[in-house]
């Protein structure tokens, strides 16, 4: 296939750019006939030229070095060099080995590296690629933390560019060697380490980042004045005088060219990097969103499928027999939890108290005809917010809102609801307030009536931070109770629950491991799990890509075990329709072939009934599908719900024909 020949804008000036408008405005726009310089749009086309030639003259003005630097900050840097690979026929002593890395000469003074290593006297196969060694001076250290320093040559790395690798650059600090890493996180001041920021091709030393509690360096710091030298090896692009039957030599050994494995590649220079970036063929260096993150690993070996997406809440509680209807009350002023075993909820100026199965019910009245919301802190005392103001249980004087945490406008009067959910440490506590369809979460210090803020209140929706709460309890709550982790809404009748799951939650990187196993067949219990191995590799290429601060999880999916029970009508004379079925239904739903399109089925799609009829619609050795049901979790279930990084797994297949009823 020919590769698409892209425009060159950079030499274009403004009467060329306006011709070319113009001549992409009858496939664009049809119905603009008027292309004079006299209608508005022209007069918009030649502006936006005037600035395009503007633009252009500013960066035909930019050196060659400034123009390198911000390429190198967009991510966008030139290839280095492929080398040759061949493989070689070596002739050696008995009883010799050849390392891996040995270097062998041509006639011509051309250096290959061998990239295996023979260690049996009976193997004469190796492999060795076309490399030159360099060394060089980097720069000269000024004590600071964070420094960069820019190497002259793009390092080869015979693994995947992301992948750590200590063998393909050595860098020394006056004649020391400093080790490189994957990332500076849980490094200390004094460990002797480096990055290789291969976005910009920069040898990166240990940052001083910014904490609440003040700045603290990760890594150590060349002292000032010190040399930054680098040892590396570059691939020799195209050399001409390689070819089959070459004759190598080396240290008590000879070799032969047998065969090019592949051919070389000189560097890039800059304007063919900037085409190849026009194309979207530059490899993934940085990984901003989910999918960019799963780009970086769609290649790792070992590896089916990857999903990456924002961490799910830990899943709700049921909701407790006391917040239920009935017993209590269809409608709720407003409720509050004691103890995290008992809950008070206030129906037209009465009380009901009761534990979380509905027992032990009483009825103690209530000093006031309604109260917007109700902040319990111990046995004694209770918080009442009426209106704008605020009052304890033994104490009648009202007090103005503003007074008991500061700076938590709208939030001072008008409540919807408001709860308390005890913290870590034993006085800490969370308070929560909520209006209309916003909450704010205030953290705070109680003792003997009086609360101290510990941080600054955080506002936000409540459809964001409680995702899975049904669209009716997003706004205007009349009650929320917080038992353990779990926020119970009550709105009229009805009451749901969920889990706060606020914006700072990471990423989760769910990995389906590659596997031999026969997928018409019921996978095993580990399956789905991926190697110890593939995590590692995944956790490592992750966080050499991933911003600063973020955080991400990687492990396996969540699998959702169920079970099929179908009955069919199969056609006259076939007799293995029990395993023709069940061995279509385990490769329908399997989580790497499965699915309506055969490349594994889609995260987190529900299973229905009638995904089970999809699945054997075009079953040759079946009439019809009679009856299908579906049970999970030792229960008739019409929908199989998945997480959002979940997938199926099919356990037991129960087959009926018709005969059988």
């Amino acid at each position: 296939m020919d590769r698409p020949t892209l425009p060159d804008l950079d030499d274009t000036p403004f009467q060329q750019l306006v011709d070319a408008a113009k001549r992409t405005l009858p496939d664009r726009a049809p119905g603009w006939t008027d292309h004079n310089v006299s209608d508005p749009g022209i007069t918009l086309i030649e502006a936006c030229a005037q600035r395009v030639d503007q633009l252009l003259y500013r960066v035909d003005r930019t050196t060659p070095a400034v123009r390198a630097r911000l390429l190198r900050l967009m991510g966008i840097a030139p290839a280095p060099a492929s080398p040759t690979r061949v493989r070689l026929r070596v002739t050696r002593p008995p009883k010799t080995a050849l390392p891996a890395d040995t270097p062998l000469t041509t006639a011509d003074g051309l250096v290959l590296y061998t990239t295996t290593a023979l260690a049996a006297a009976k193997d004469t196969l190796a492999e060795a690629a076309c490399l030159r060694r360099v060394h060089e001076t980097l720069g000269v250290s000024t004590g600071e933390p964070g420094q960069r320093f820019a190497a002259g040559r793009r390092p080869h790395r015979p693994d995947h560019p992301l992948d750590p690798d200590e063998s393909f650059l050595r860098v020394a600090v006056d004649g020391e060697p400093w080790r490189v890493v994957p990332t500076f996180a849980r490094r200390r001041v004094d460990d002797r380490v480096h990055i290789w920021d291969d976005a910009c091709g920069e040898v990166v030393f240990g940052p001083r980042v910014p904490y609440a509690e003040g700045a603290r360096r990760h890594g150590g710091v060349p002292s000032r004045g010190a040399v930054i030298t680098a040892a590396y090896r570059v691939g020799v692009g195209s050399p001409g005088a390689l070819s089959v039957g070459t004759i190598l030599t080396g240290s008590d050994v000879e070799a032969v060219i047998t065969s090019i494995l592949s051919p070389g590649a000189d560097a890039e220079d800059v304007d063919q990097a900037l085409r190849r970036a026009r194309l979207d063929l530059t490899p993934p260096a940085r990984a901003v969103t989910a999918a960019d993150l799963e780009r970086v690993l769609d290649d790792l070996p070992l590896l089916a499928r990857v999903r990456v997406g924002p961490e799910e809440p830990a899943p709700a509680d049921p909701v407790p027999v006391a917040l239920q209807t009935p017993p209590r009350p269809s409608r709720v002023d407003t409720a509050w939890a004691v103890d995290q075993q008992r809950v008070v909820l206030v129906s037209a100026g009465t009380c009901i108290r009761s534990t979380l199965d509905g027992k032990h019910v009483e009825h103690p009245q209530m000093p006031f005809a309604r109260a917007d919301a109700v902040l319990w802190f111990e046995p004694s005392h209770f918080l009442w917010s009426l209106g704008d103001h605020y009052r304890w249980n033994d104490d009648a004087t009202q007090r103005p809102i503003t007074d008991l945490v500061p700076n938590l406008e709208p939030f001072t009067r008008g409540l919807d609801a408001a709860c308390v959910q005890p913290a870590v440490g034993s006085d800490a506590v969370d308070l929560f307030f909520f209006v209309d369809d916003r909450y704010c979460h205030c953290p705070a210090r109680y003792a003997n009536r009086k609360l101290t803020p510990t941080g600054a209140p955080v506002v936000s929706t409540i459809a964001v931070d409680f995702p899975a709460l049904p669209r009716v309890f997003r706004s205007s709550p009349d009650a929320v109770v917080v038992v353990g982790d779990t926020f119970h809404f009550l709105k009229g009748d009805r009451t749901a629950t969920a889990t706060r799951c606020p914006d700072e939650r990471g990423l989760r990187v769910s990995l389906v491991p590659a596997s031999a196993a026969d997928p018409t067949t019921s996978p095993g219990p580990d399956e789905a799990h991926p190697p110890g191995e593939l995590v590692g590799a995944a956790r490592s290429r992750v966080e050499s890509t991933r911003m600063l601060g973020q955080h991400v999880t990687v492990g396996g999916c969540a699998p959702v075990s169920f079970d099929v029970h179908v009955t069919v009508r199969p056609w006259d004379g076939v007799s293995d329709v029990r395993e023709i079925v069940a061995r279509r239904l385990h490769a329908y739903f399997h989580p790497r072939v499965g699915g309506p399109d055969g490349r594994g089925w889609p995260w987190g799609r529900p299973v229905h009934t009638a995904d089970v009829f999809s699945a054997l619609e075009d079953v040759a050795e079946i009439h019809r599908v009679v009856d299908t049901m579906l049970r999970a979790r030792g229960a008739r279930v019409d929908v199989v719900t998945l997480p959002e990084h979940g997938l199926p797994r099919l356990c037991e297949v129960d087959v009926a024909t018709e005969s059988d009823i």
